[in-house]
């Protein structure tokens, strides 16, 4: 398989659409994103491989979407046996680019504090997650799998699934070897410091992080909760700064919980 066909394969189970039109019998791939760079790179990988894609824009409820379609029957079988998790990639080259064709549309790059960043890949598909999970980890990542709610305006809360690096050396050989198309989810980590440092936080940054757990569990976490979704840093740095946990809270406004669930 080349490079190319992989990345397409990628975006399609991210942000894509393999679909068969019954009216004219006919096979129909593509992509409707806002970020242009995903959908040129989409188009150019079509190009490579000689299939000539049908780019244009479309404006949806004042928002300009780049849409690149493209006939083609053997791409959507194929984008059919990754929906349902049957296809075997052959080399790491190709898990490379399907794990970028995803990243560029359902993961995100997140600075933490210093030199800490935070890869995530979210689905809503529990199945899918799994299944890039064990892409990373036949490649030499160990990724973290979490789980929240998400709150949608429309749907109401939604079960959401997200894998997480945190570790600096895996992240700067995830933005060498898999990157992004995309500037805002790209980063140059080519001088990144992986050996261990010593982490040092504000007052101020230490209650923006509890604050932020709070609106994103959408009530006060307790410790458990708090290290379950993966949130920097451990529960031991407000403790020795703010004296306890319930503490911490207190600096944050956040409701404290009667002892025994804190």
């Amino acid at each position: 398989m080349q490079r190319e066909l992989a990345y397409i394969l990628g975006a399609i189970a991210s942000d894509g659409y393999a679909c068969y039109i019954k009216s004219n019998g006919s096979y129909r791939i593509g992509l409707k994103v806002k970020d242009a760079p995903y959908a040129e790179a989409f188009a150019n990988c079509l190009q490579v491989l000689n299939k000539k894609p049908r780019i244009y824009t479309r404006l949806d409820k004042g928002q300009t979407y780049y849409v690149v379609e493209k006939g083609c029957k053997s791409i959507y079988e194929l984008a059919k046996k990754i929906k349902n998790h049957e296809f075997l990639f052959e080399s790491d080259e190709e898990i490379y680019s399907f794990i970028r064709g995803y990243y560029d549309g359902d993961g995100h790059l997140s600075h933490v504090f210093g030199d800490n960043y935070v890869v995530g890949i979210t689905s809503v598909h529990k199945n899918r997650i799994d299944f890039i999970e064990k892409l990373l980890r036949s490649i030499g990542f160990n990724p973290y799998i979490y789980y929240s709610k998400h709150k949608n305006p429309w749907r109401g809360l939604k079960e959401m699934y997200q894998i997480r690096l945190h570790k600096r050396k895996e992240i700067k050989v995830f933005m060498e070897k898999i990157g992004s198309s995309i500037p805002r989810k790209f980063k140059d980590f080519s001088n990144i410091k992986i050996e261990k440092m010593r982490e040092i936080y504000s007052d101020e940054e230490l209650i923006k992080t509890l604050k932020k757990s709070t609106e994103e569990l959408g009530h006060s976490p307790t410790k458990r909760e708090f290290m379950s979704a993966g949130y920097i840093p451990s529960i031991t740095i407000f403790m020795r700064r703010f004296g306890s946990w319930n503490n911490a809270k207190k600096q944050a406004n956040i409701e404290l919980y009667h002892e025994g669930k804190n």
